[in-house]
């Protein structure tokens, strides 16, 4: 004879603690190996081909983004990664719609680096909270920007080899 046991939602014997935070509901990944080469010194950002969707459960489900891999850049350059909710242009382009995560150039879930040697691979991890208030379908793509300088900034940073990973992680509120 066999059981089953279905769940909405599991609640700490403590309770829930201030400001929700429950557990994880579920984990989506992504990734690509497939370079992008941020072309000018705009401060734009430009969409990496590293991306991944993720349907929440719940509207009030928060999402962990979590990407890791390497940049690569030639010397005296600045750069700057950090993610982007439902672009919908080109890997490559420079995003025109959806939603820039952390705010301007410094803060939470944005990554910024600076390279001095003529050549450098550097690994890279960078971490945002995300609150999509939807249970649609929803994509975060890593963008990537060159803030100074005037080489060549590559993510991920070998062509082919190297993958660049995104995980999705929704987190009960």
């Amino acid at each position: 004879m066999s059981s089953e046991l279905r769940v909405d939602r599991i609640i700490p014997v403590d309770g829930i603690p201030t400001g929700g935070g429950g557990g994880i509901i579920q984990i989506v990944t992504g990734g690509s190996n497939t370079r992008l080469t941020v072309p000018t010194n705009t401060g734009n950002y430009y969409n990496s081909y590293v991306n991944a969707t993720i349907t929440p459960k719940f509207n009030t489900s928060k999402i962990l983004i979590v990407g890791n891999g390497d940049v690569q850049c030639q010397a005296d350059t600045t750069g700057s990664v950090k993610f982007a909710r439902n672009v919908t242009n080109a890997d490559g382009a420079v995003p025109t719609n959806g939603t820039l995560l952390g705010g301007g150039n410094t803060g939470l879930g944005i990554v910024n680096f600076r390279f001095n040697a003529a050549m450098e691979n550097i690994p890279l991890t960078v971490m945002h909270l995300d609150s999509p208030g939807t249970t649609s379908a929803t994509k975060y793509t890593v963008v990537v920007a060159r803030t100074a300088g005037s080489n060549n900034i590559y993510l991920p940073g070998n062509n082919n080899a190297n993958n660049f990973n995104l995980f999705l992680f929704e987190v009960s509120a």
